[in-house]
């Protein structure tokens, strides 16, 4: 899970420096990255240990992409959400 991490931060450090080469290549890294119903764990992993905002921001806007394009498989998204936060908060 810390390699999908890493990826996701260096994808969001991309977007950060706003250059069109940049955000073109966070975007081609995100779409592989959230292609995986497993990338759901990393994404809520950052929200929950991450301090800043803007990659809190980016984050939550890929997790809902990523429940999204996952929905017929893992349910309705908001309790899927739910019930995963609680989860991991339950472990930490």
């Amino acid at each position: 899970m810390e390699e999908i991490v890493q990826q996701y931060l260096q994808s969001f450090a991309l977007l950060r420096q706003g250059t069109n080469e940049a955000v073109q290549q966070a975007t081609a890294m995100c779409e592989v990255l959230n292609q995986s119903p497993d990338s759901i764990f990393p994404l809520i992993h950052i929200l929950l240990t991450n301090d800043d905002h803007t990659i809190k921001t980016y984050a939550s806007n890929y997790l809902a992409i990523v429940v999204s394009k996952s929905h017929g498989n893992i349910g309705d998204p908001a309790s899927v959400i739910q019930q995963l936060l609680q989860a991991i908060s339950k472990e930490e």
